[in-house]
């Protein structure tokens, strides 16, 4: 266990500075130490208001982070949006990490406002805030005019903008663990904490904790986190990762971070299915628990809409199928750990290929021609290597050929 990993090596070319124009929240740990932890950062500040940015404070190389979801002390999408025009037009490089936006509706401003729609949000701007026809063209702008985008919250919208990359939430803490950690020794089934309470997230800690044989647990709810949860979680095989107030939770990093097997519902499964690959989800439990989410950002208790999410492949897992699979791993240890590790690697390859991602277009945006080089570079090495691996599996094919021939000519 340790704090930010700061041992990865950084695979920008350039340096960048972190300029954020928004309150920290969760995520003043995760965007530089998990989000940008390949990324060269030399200097980070803080800017309230975007607006009253001067000119000889605007520099080169910049991610800004920002969020568009506007209260008392945020600014405005419109504001966000005119930020990145003056980073545009005064020639410097910029990108943005957006954090925030689970509630928007046209979440990368891909749906601008109908006339019916206008006419109807007229002098009602303020409330709800992501539905308002403002907001969404300011997005429209802010996404057309960004060299890159990175956000959180997956959408169908968002994914079709080649330069907007989506990518999962993070560790909440400044703590996360290391390749050693996620495969320690469990002594818990399962673990869960959160002072939210929601229908899903009754229903699947009642159904757990009903079955003798999916103990010992640790649970911490509804009364929330304390000083233990993460040391347990990091102690279970199991870690409930059902829906709040979005079907993405940072619940589910976290887990994966721990290296326990996360167990969401149907709505957080198919939503997972999009935004990591089959290699990781496979190895996730569907509890099967009918949540009726339509709309990303939706609380049981109602609220607001959210950007509309299209599963992209049915899933039929039963909540009765999810206990019988649990308790069957439990009695089978070697089955159970086995099953746990490869989401471990799976994990663990994912997770490298996105940030090197985030990396190679950081240095695209750069320097396009040390980025090619270096993409030119990298090919040749795994083309080599690829060659190395075939090269050795057809001398190994040969000496065990020349193998045999000698054993069959010694019989003769």
């Amino acid at each position: 266990m340790h704090a930010a990993q700061h041992h990865l090596p950084r695979i920008t070319h350039a340096h960048w500075t972190l300029s954020w124009f928004t309150h920290y929240g969760h995520e003043r740990n995760y965007v530089p130490h998990q989000l940008l932890r390949r990324v060269r950062i030399d200097r980070i500040e803080r800017h309230l208001d975007p607006d009253r940015l001067p000119l000889k404070s605007m520099r080169n190389h910049t991610i800004a982070v920002v969020r568009n979801h506007p209260s008392h002390r945020e600014a405005s999408a419109a504001a966000n949006a005119r930020l990145v025009q003056r980073y545009v037009q005064a020639g410097l490089r910029i990108a943005v990490v957006v954090i925030g936006d689970q509630y928007l509706e046209s979440a990368c401003g891909e749906r601008p406002c109908t006339q019916s729609e206008r006419a109807a949000a007229a002098g009602q701007c303020r409330h709800p805030l992501w539905r308002c026809c403002e907001t969404r063209d300011a997005l429209s702008q802010l996404y057309r005019v960004a060299p890159l985008v990175l956000r959180n919250y997956w959408s169908s919208g968002c994914a079709a903008l080649p330069n907007v990359i989506q990518v999962p939430l993070g560790v909440r803490g400044s703590i996360t663990h290391s390749h050693r950690d996620r495969r320690r020794h469990r002594r818990l089934v399962w673990a869960f904490a959160s002072r939210h309470r929601t229908a899903t997230r009754d229903a699947m800690v009642a159904a757990l904790a009903s079955r003798p044989r999916l103990a010992p647990f640790y649970r911490a709810y509804p009364r929330g986190d304390d000083e233990n949860f993460t040391r347990s979680l990091c102690l279970s095989s199991f870690a409930l990762c059902p829906s709040g107030e979005h079907v993405d939770t940072w619940r589910l990093m976290e887990a994966l971070d721990c290296g326990a097997i996360p167990v969401v519902d149907d709505a957080s499964m198919a939503y997972y299915r999009e935004l990591m690959p089959e290699a990781l989800t496979r190895h996730l439990i569907d509890f099967g628990w009918r949540s009726g989410r339509r709309k990303l950002g939706v609380t049981s208790g109602g609220g607001g809409g959210g950007t509309e999410y299209r599963p992209g492949r049915p899933h039929n897992a039963s909540t009765a199928e999810a206990l019988e699979l649990m308790e069957a791993l439990v009695r089978q240890p070697s089955a159970l750990e086995v099953r746990r590790l490869a989401l471990v690697a799976a994990f663990e390859a994912w997770n490298g290929r996105w940030t090197r991602r985030i990396g190679a277009r950081l240095d695209l945006l750069s320097d396009p021609e040390v980025a090619h080089e270096r993409s030119r570079r990298s090919k040749r090495i795994e083309t080599t290597a690829a060659l190395g691996l075939y090269l050795v599996s057809g001398i190994s094919i040969l000496l065990a050929c020349a193998t045999a021939s000698g054993m069959r000519s010694a019989h003769h």
